[in-house]
């Protein structure tokens, strides 16, 4: 989508510490929702501040990830 669309898809969400040569794309991992909902929101927020309108921003694609977890303390670095 072009830049100020109003609709959005998640697509590359990546562990720059674990993976810093961005070889595992996490997006759409059930593991990771949490952080994917909390950076919407982030962006979002900071869209609004800068006057920009709030865009829609759908989910990536469901991946069930196993044995994959975030802890929850990791979420907000």
């Amino acid at each position: 989508p072009a830049a100020s669309a109003d609709r959005y898809i998640e697509q590359f969400l990546y562990d720059l510490y674990a993976d810093p040569y961005e070889l595992t794309n996490l997006a759409g991992f059930d593991s990771h929702r949490a952080v994917s909902d909390h950076l919407r929101e982030t962006l979002i927020r900071r869209m609004l501040q800068a006057g920009e309108a709030a865009p829609v921003i759908e989910d990536a694609p469901a991946i069930t990830s196993g044995q994959r977890k975030v802890d929850e303390a990791e979420i907000n670095l």
